[in-house]
């Protein structure tokens, strides 16, 4: 297990993050954002469900490890590079950014994650001419999609006002 009392190494290069803490070595993949998006995130770092260590070769990360540099990366990449840590599926697990937003198409849903939240938005259907291009439909949420509690009205209509914001062809229906 790792020393939460060591320092580890943290390295990042143009295509992984290097975390080594003694004779354990993490590669992770990383994909470096454009310096123009207004977010402030330098890069985006991978981080799966299922980590395994490099080195050791394929030794299973245990959950209390993979918090504690879970932790470690986000104190890490606060200053320059400002990092977004991300599961797979897109969702914002630590980082400098407040929501992580994806949109999709009808009939897909849209998708906004806060770190340890995630909301899917249905789409609304529009003709292909229509002007916005896209629509949220968010007439039907209540709560979150992930974990299940309550949304308040005053929260949801403040994402949608963070989503919208800066955004051209995309709407919203049902607020």
């Amino acid at each position: 297990m790792t020393n939460p009392t060591s320092s580890p190494r943290i390295d990042v290069n143009l295509q992984k993050v290097r975390y080594q803490d003694g004779d354990r070595l993490l590669e992770l993949p990383a994909s470096w954002v454009y310096a123009d998006t207004p977010s402030g995130v330098d890069v985006n770092i991978l981080f799966g469900d299922e980590l395994r260590w490099t080195i050791p070769a394929d030794e299973p990360i245990d959950p209390a490890t993979r918090e504690l540099i879970l932790n470690q990366l986000a104190m890490r990449f606060s200053v320059a590079p400002k990092a977004d840590i991300v599961a797979p599926s897109g969702a914002l697990l630590r980082g400098v950014s407040a929501f992580k937003f994806y949109r999709q198409g009808h009939p897909g849903c849209s998708r906004y994650y806060e770190p340890g939240r995630f909301l899917a938005i249905p789409m609304a259907p529009t003709d292909p001419a229509a002007r916005p291009r896209f629509v949220l439909d968010v007439s039907s949420i209540q709560a979150w999609t992930a974990p299940k509690i309550p949304l308040p009205r005053a929260q949801l209509e403040a994402i949608v006002a963070r989503v919208l914001a800066g955004q051209t062809n995309l709407g919203v229906h049902g607020l």
